[in-house]
């Protein structure tokens, strides 16, 4: 979530509008302006509880309230909270986007859904990340507009180096010189497939020829179950900088992405425009991207349906590495033309003038 904020930031203020951000967070200076280009940020920190910290923004936020043209509300609880609120004292109009699973978990959550509708009925326009949110989000509000809003990837600076390839493949050599590597890149964790995944890579038969590395913050349970199962052989490296990524996914012969619901997510774009092979649920964003015209552009299973995603892998690992190497080389051009970073600053663009009250 962070880091697809922190791009579709970059490339708007890149094209000139100016934005400020609000973070929540308590690992910078609070309630101070830090002047970025064509913008500022300021750390909020959660203070007592979720009003005490909403009151105290806002004396801050109504100091500056008739700089803004727009509010926009993206991310977890404390920001969809106050979208329910601040768009109407500000009189500013409400975009609200849903990236990854911030809608999902709280449609269904007791104590964040009459927040999550009550910011949606406040919002002059809503982005989602992917068609099926879309259509969901429609048949709540008929009456709103919602925009597909999918995420972009720059390209020109997201490549392989000679350094990158010499890491990845003195990896394999050190690590896994006899087995095919399944990459597990992001936060890994129940609600994200892993587990049902490695329940999979059981039914598959094929648990002595794979290798599993997992790259990410990785739930303890799941580490214990792996320790306790050595007949799955696997690597943790932890977190590590996106741009480390680059010296590790070129290292695995397919990326998966199980989860049981999603956006779009970005190890999918990362990894597809790089030419890297992928194994997913075809769910949400990742359908949008890996189906083109009723071609499967990655190896597709049913979400959640653990005989269905054995049978994915069984396909896979017999493949013949040419047509493995074809499907991966269409997804890669696909993402290149479809899901770059000036279309996705094009939708926000779009958006804004759509609902401007004021310059």
């Amino acid at each position: 979530m962070a880091q697809s904020c922190d791009r579709i930031v970059h490339h708007l203020r890149e094209g000139g509008v100016q934005i400020d951000i609000i973070h929540f967070s308590q690992r910078k200076k609070a309630y101070q302006w830090q002047v970025q280009k064509r913008g500022r940020y300021m750390a909020c920190p959660f203070e007592v509880d979720a009003a005490h910290t909403l009151n105290k923004l806002w004396n801050k936020l109504s100091e500056e309230k008739e700089l803004y043209s727009h509010l926009v509300a993206f991310g977890g609880n404390l920001p969809i909270l106050a979208a329910s609120v601040y768009p109407t004292w500000m009189q500013t109009p409400l975009v609200t986007l849903f990236r990854g699973n911030d809608f999902d978990a709280a449609m269904f959550s007791t104590r964040r859904q009459p927040i999550l509708l009550r910011a949606i009925q406040q919002s002059a326009a809503i982005g989602a990340v992917s068609q099926d949110k879309v259509i969901k989000i429609q048949r709540l509000f008929p009456e709103h507009k919602v925009f597909y809003t999918p995420n972009g990837i720059d390209t020109t600076n997201w490549r392989l180096s000679s350094s990158d390839l010499e890491k990845a493949m003195q990896w394999r050599k050190e690590i896994a010189p006899d087995r095919k590597v399944i990459g597990l890149f992001g936060d890994l964790k129940a609600k994200k497939g892993v587990p049902f995944f490695l329940e999979a890579i059981r039914k598959s038969s094929l648990t002595d020829h794979l290798h599993l590395l997992l790259v990410g913050n990785v739930e303890d349970t799941l580490l214990e179950t792996l320790q306790e199962e050595p007949a799955i052989r696997f690597s943790s490296l932890g977190f590590l900088d996106r741009y480390e990524l680059l010296g590790y996914y070129p290292a695995c012969d397919a990326i998966a992405i199980p989860s049981y619901y999603d956006g779009m997510p970005n190890v999918m774009l990362e990894a597809g425009s790089l030419g890297v092979p992928l194994i997913t649920s075809a769910i949400d964003g990742m359908k949008d991207v890996l189906i083109n015209d009723e071609e499967q552009l990655a190896c597709l299973f049913h979400a959640g349906d653990v005989r269905d995603a054995a049978r994915a892998l069984k396909w896979w690992y017999s493949s013949p590495e040419q047509a493995k190497q074809q499907k991966a080389a269409r997804c890669q051009r696909i993402i290149k033309e479809r899901f770059n970073h000036k279309q996705e600053v094009a939708n926000y663009l779009e958006i804004f003038h759509q609902t401007l009250k004021r310059p």
